[in-house]
């Protein structure tokens, strides 16, 4: 679960429709959009629900079949999380550790699939990432960082979680209440 506040000021609340999910309040025009690249200040499970969240825009954008997306540099996500958060797993793919070559294997995936989601990379020089941001602008995909991007358009940061469904050491985790 996602909390957040929707002030008068979103692109949402002006054009009196509601968002399309808890994030799209805090996202401008409600969505992530085509070519756009997000930072989700090293929170995973934000990292999931922004990846969730534009594999639902591209869905509802009129594409058929399973969303592509791709985790590069994150070999500690699991597909367990990956899944419970809406990512089809037979839609997705790995790249635990993109080596030394990082830029070419972002670059290759960047190409392949609409949704990227990357892990702590090394600091991205500035004419890599002038060629990532080309690269987005004209594939349309979506690249979202669990850390800093430089090249970020948007850059979320959890202030305040709180996951609920665990009472003094047992039970289940229903669901994880957060301020972005």
């Amino acid at each position: 679960m996602w909390t957040g506040s929707a002030s008068p000021g979103t692109a949402a609340a002006r054009e009196g429709e509601a968002p399309a999910s808890a994030l799209g309040a805090l996202l401008p025009g409600g969505r992530l959009r085509p070519g756009t690249a997000a930072s989700a200040g090293g929170d995973i499970p934000l990292l999931l629900a922004l990846a969730a969240d534009a594999v639902a825009a591209d869905r509802s954008a009129g594409r058929t079949g399973p969303v592509g997306w791709a985790a590069v540099g994150l070999p500690f996500l699991g597909a367990l999380a990956a899944g419970d958060a809406g990512l089809d797993l037979d839609a997705g793919l790995w790249v635990d550790d993109p080596g030394r070559r990082w830029p070419q294997v972002l670059t290759a995936v960047l190409e392949a699939v609409p949704v990227v989601l990357t892990g702590p990379l090394p600091p991205v020089p500035d004419r890599v990432g002038r060629r990532i941001a080309a690269l987005l602008r004209r594939s349309g995909s979506v690249l979202l960082a669990a850390d800093r991007w430089e090249g970020a358009q948007l850059r979320l940061r959890v202030t305040a979680a709180v996951w609920e469904g665990v009472g003094d050491g047992e039970g289940l985790l229903r669901g994880r209440r957060a301020t972005v």
